[in-house]
């Protein structure tokens, strides 16, 4: 169609019906730029508006992208701080709580060494105390023993029956000053 149209438009400029296309003469050029921008101009209306819109938009988008993750690397970076200085705040409370556990369990342990001292201190002095009334106890009765022997061996030796309470009070006297000494 548009061949049919060179040709026609050569029959009425009185020029052979093929020298608009003939590649020696000018009318090639001259067609062969009206396509190109007919055709530049056709693509500039239809494609590449869109096609820029499109490359501007993707761009914009890109940029905003690159922004955000700016931001959140920003951001990422200040949780990141505030999470080591959580972190190391926790493990101070942890530690002071370990070193506060080891003072009260040393604590603690002393006072239970400190207690039973106490009590090991009041067992032997309780024994001691028993110990020493036994002993007085054993002693006033082998005293008594002794003094009863000594009487009844003198009633034999003498003979006769001998007053026991005045016998008793003389041996005792004479054992206690014996003991003083």
């Amino acid at each position: 169609m548009i061949r049919l149209a060179f040709i026609l438009l050569a029959q009425e400029h009185g020029a052979h019906p093929h020298a608009l296309l003939d590649p020696e003469s000018w009318g090639l050029v001259f067609w062969t730029g009206c396509t190109f921008a007919a055709v530049l101009f056709i693509l500039k209306k239809t494609a590449w508006g869109p096609i820029l819109d499109g490359l501007e938009k993707r761009e914009r988008t890109i940029a905003d992208a690159i922004a955000a993750a700016q931001r959140d690397r920003v951001e990422a970076a200040k949780l990141l701080e505030e999470h080591k200085k959580s972190l190391d705040k926790v493990k101070n409370e942890a530690q002071a709580i370990i070193n506060e556990a080891a003072a009260d369990q040393k604590r603690l342990l002393e006072e239970a060494h400190t207690k039973a001292n106490a009590e090991a201190e009041l067992t032997k002095q309780r024994a001691i105390r028993d110990i020493e009334l036994a002993k007085h106890k054993a002693v006033e009765e082998l005293r008594q023993k002794t003094i009863d022997l000594a009487i009844g061996l003198a009633e034999k030796v003498i003979g006769s029956e001998v007053d026991k309470n005045k016998q008793r009070r003389l041996v005792d006297d004479f054992v206690q000053k014996y003991e003083k000494n």
